[in-house]
């Protein structure tokens, strides 16, 4: 068709056929009017300054190249490329669109789109899409590599972007090599994977403006991450709850970091790194050596370490070579928890509550075992004292108490305990006391026994005047030694033993029987001592007058090593030696003839005779007279 112009004003095909479609061919610079067809409208070129009319109708639009400064077509255009400064389209499905300025359509579909400028005011759909700047109010692409991206929407599997600037961004992934760019600037931002292979560096920063939520992110490597906002615990400036800003992270007035649960920043981390769980715990406010974790709260709180049924839960201290020093470690299998220092256990509390140092089965409630043997003692209580000045005798520097939790009687409280106590002012002289309350009740501690800094043992005395010392302020006071409590073995005796000369028991006081089996309850005095010259060994009986000290009596009696008594004398040469010129017998007995009951030896009197027994039974007589 030669150079010119061609009026349609209404073409119309209703029947089958071949003749269903309608052909145009050749140069045409206008084509006006409304073209209708039941079949395929074809146009193998056209190349206009102006394409245009009221209605362009059909089932589909079919071009080698179409090519336009401006175009119009209201229904849907078919083409292996399309490409124009300026179209106007209601959609575009082709297999390549390169659109070198503007298209301004709802819809664009294609295999691939280029754009050097591109405008969809409804939807651009393509597996690959390559474009300078692409405004689109929603973009659907399997591939997609943008210089700018500005729209409502962006869907897709993976996009290529120097450049975002959307309202909101969906993406499945967002990868490539080496992702650059001035800012990814967003008001709001949802991605379910990001991925960024390595060399990835942002040159730049990554700027949210509001917040960004991320279901799950992997980066290799970023340079710099920019919170422009620095957000707070209920508006965080990362935001990974959704819609509602309640869970985030925000950097706090002091450079700290926070993360946020429900609108409370339950975790904060402080410009030195020391960690904060709680309500809004600032570490840094704890003036300890020991703040690097706190863990705060206005109620119960606690830190937890689940282990397995048969394992250990624990928590671990290691020296400044991370070698292994120490633990506290719970032990499930025996529900046990252990102490350790030095990589070695040192105590243990075990599931039924007994304490054990330096033992792993303590049988007691408390139980110490040393570690060495030896003649040294290991297994050491101590109770130290911290006072140094001018002190208080009778007063307690440190003690042991016997709690009594019984509401009964006095109700609870200390019934006993062992003191160490004060003797003078300089603290030098400290005794050890025992103390009980009264058997009749009431809560005061009395002070029962005291075994002073000479080595001096009081009962009922705070002074004792010797080793053992027993005081009563009133009534009897009484030293019991008690055997055989149930009286049935006869040779168990209560016994006082006098040791001496090298350890030898050379004498002692006793109850019972002399001989294994006697079964006898006399009272023995024996004495075994024997010594170099005389008066030597034996026993002795002395008294004094006048209240003086026992040292100051005299001996009255003495039985010798030998068996001899002697009255009045030391050296008695006779079993019976009275050293005195009378010898009193103060009752008169007379026997009733010479053949009365009598032992030998036996001597009597009455007012006319002195009797004696010169064999059993056998009396002899002597008269009495005066003179």
């Amino acid at each position: 068709m030669p150079y010119g112009r061609i009026k349609i004003d209404t073409v119309t095909f209703t029947d089958g056929g071949s003749d269903r479609s309608i052909v145009l061919s050749g140069l045409v610079n206008l084509v006006s009017g409304s073209l209708s067809a039941s079949g395929a409208i074809s146009i193998d070129l056209v190349r206009a300054n102006t394409v245009s009319g009221a209605t362009v109708t059909g089932d589909a639009g079919s071009f080698a190249t179409l090519t336009a400064t401006t175009g119009n077509i209201n229904t849907l255009v078919s083409s292996g490329l399309v490409s124009g400064t300026v179209a106007r389209f209601n959609s575009i499905t082709g297999n390549a669109l390169t659109v070198n300025a503007n298209i301004n359509t709802s819809t664009i579909t294609g295999f691939s789109c280029f754009f050097t400028t591109g405008q969809v005011l409804g939807t651009l759909t393509t597996s690959n899409i390559s474009t300078n700047s692409v405004n689109a109010s929603a973009v659907t692409a399997t591939v997609g590599t943008f210089n700018t991206l500005s729209g409502g929407t962006a869907t897709g599997n993976t996009y290529n972007v120097t450049t975002i600037n959307a309202v909101t961004g969906k993406y499945t992934s967002l990868s490539g090599t080496t992702v650059t760019g001035d800012y990814l600037n967003a008001t709001s931002g949802h991605f379910n994977t990001i991925t960024v292979d390595a060399p990835s560096t942002f040159n730049t920063d990554l700027s949210v403006n509001q917040k960004a939520t991320i279901a799950t992110g992997s980066f290799t490597t970023i340079e710099r991450v920019n919170i422009l906002s620095g957000g707070s615990a209920a508006l965080p400036a990362i935001n990974i709850s959704g819609s509602i800003r309640t869970n985030g992270i925000y950097k706090g007035s002091n450079d700290s970091l926070s993360v946020v649960t429900s609108g409370i920043a339950h975790i904060n981390i402080s410009p030195r790194g020391y960690v904060g769980i709680g309500g809004n715990v600032d570490p840094d406010s704890y003036s300890f050596l020991a703040n690097n974790l706190v863990i705060s709260g206005s109620s119960n709180e606690g830190l937890i370490i689940d282990a397995g049924a048969i394992n250990f839960a624990s928590i671990l201290f290691t020296a400044p070579d991370k070698s292994y020093k120490g633990a506290i470690r719970y032990a499930n299998g025996d529900n046990s928890l252990r102490f350790v220092t030095d990589n070695s256990e040192r105590a243990i509390i075990t599931s039924g509550g007994n304490f054990g140092i330096g033992t792993s089965f303590p049988n007691k409630n408390l139980e110490i075992q040393g570690t060495s043997s030896g003649v040294a003692a290991d297994a050491v209580i101590r109770l130290r004292d911290q006072y140094s000045g001018t002190w208080f005798a009778n007063t307690d520097n440190s003690a042991i108490e016997f709690y009594s939790a019984d509401t009964n009687g006095p109700g609870a409280g200390v019934r006993s305990k062992i003191a160490n106590t004060v003797e003078d002012t300089t603290g030098a002289a400290q005794a050890l006391t025992f103390w009980t309350t009264q058997n009749t009740g009431g809560s005061t501690l009395t002070e029962r026994l005291r075994i002073t800094s000479s080595g001096n043992v009081g009962i009922g005395t705070q002074s004792p005047a010797s080793k053992l010392h027993l005081y009563s302020a009133s009534g009897d006071t009484k030293l019991i030694i008690e055997a055989d409590p149930t009286n049935t073995n006869e040779d168990d005796n209560p016994y006082i033993v006098f040791r001496q000369d090298g350890g030898l028991e050379e004498a002692a006081i006793w109850k019972g029987s002399l001989v294994p089996g006697e079964n006898n309850n006399k009272l023995y005095i024996s004495n075994s001592t024997s010594g170099i010259s005389a008066p030597s060994g034996g026993i002795g009986f002395l008294t004094a007058s006048n209240n003086s000290n026992y040292a100051n009596g005299i001996e009255r009696m003495t039985i010798t090593e030998a068996g001899r008594v002697g009255i009045g004398s030391a050296t008695p040469t006779a079993l019976l030696d009275v050293s005195s010129d009378v010898l009193r017998l103060r009752t008169a007995k007379t026997p009733s003839s010479a053949g009365d009951t009598g032992n030998t030896g036996d001597i009597c009197w009455d007012a006319n005779y002195v009797y004696v027994c010169i064999a059993t039974n056998t009396w002899k007589r002597s008269p009495l007279s005066t003179w």
